[in-house]
C-alpha cells in the first residue's frame, strides 16, 4: 500500500511539473550589436543586430533620396571560419526612409561569428558594406 502510495505522490509531482507554462527566451537573453551603420553618401542603414543560436535579426532603417537613386539594404552570416551560412536582402526603396527587419539563419552550433550589413543601390549591386562580430564593434577587428 506506502509503494502504491509513493508511485501516486510521484505521478502528482510530475504531472505538476509538466504542466507548468515553458518559459521561452526573450530577445533580451541574446547578444545583441546596436549602432550598426553603413553610409553611402546621403544616403545610409541603421540598426541593431540580435544574434540568436541559429540565425541574426537586423532590425533598422535605410535611407533613399532622389539625387542618390534607389536603395535597399542586405545581410550576411557567416561561421568563424568565413564560411557564408546565409543571406537576406530588404525591399527597394526610392525618394524616403523606411524601416526593415531583416532576419538571416546560421544554422551551425552558437549560430553566426560575423554579419555582413551592405547598403545596395536598386538592382541590389553593393554600394558600402560593413562587417559586424558577434563580440566586437568593427573598429575592435581593425574594420
Amino acid at each position: 500500500m506506502k509503494m502504491t502510495a509513493g508511485l501516486g505522490t510521484a505521478a502528482l509531482t510530475a504531472g505538476m511539473l509538466l504542466g507548468l507554462p515553458a518559459t521561452s527566451a526573450q530577445a533580451a537573453d541574446y547578444p545583441t550589436t546596436p549602432g550598426i551603420h553603413v553610409p553611402y553618401g546621403a544616403t545610409y542603414t541603421l540598426g541593431t543586430a540580435t544574434w540568436y543560436n541559429r540565425s541574426v535579426t537586423l532590425d533598422g532603417e535605410h535611407r533613399a533620396i532622389s539625387s542618390s537613386g534607389c536603395r535597399a539594404t542586405s545581410m550576411t552570416t557567416y561561421d568563424a571560419n568565413g564560411q557564408l551560412l546565409g543571406s537576406n536582402r530588404t525591399g527597394v526603396i526610392c525618394n524616403r526612409t523606411a524601416g526593415f527587419t531583416l532576419n538571416v539563419r546560421a544554422d551551425v552550433p552558437g549560430g553566426a561569428d560575423r554579419i555582413e550589413v551592405c547598403l545596395t543601390d536598386g538592382n541590389y549591386a553593393r554600394l558600402a558594406c560593413k562587417p559586424y562580430y558577434r563580440d566586437l564593434a568593427p573598429s575592435a577587428r581593425g574594420n
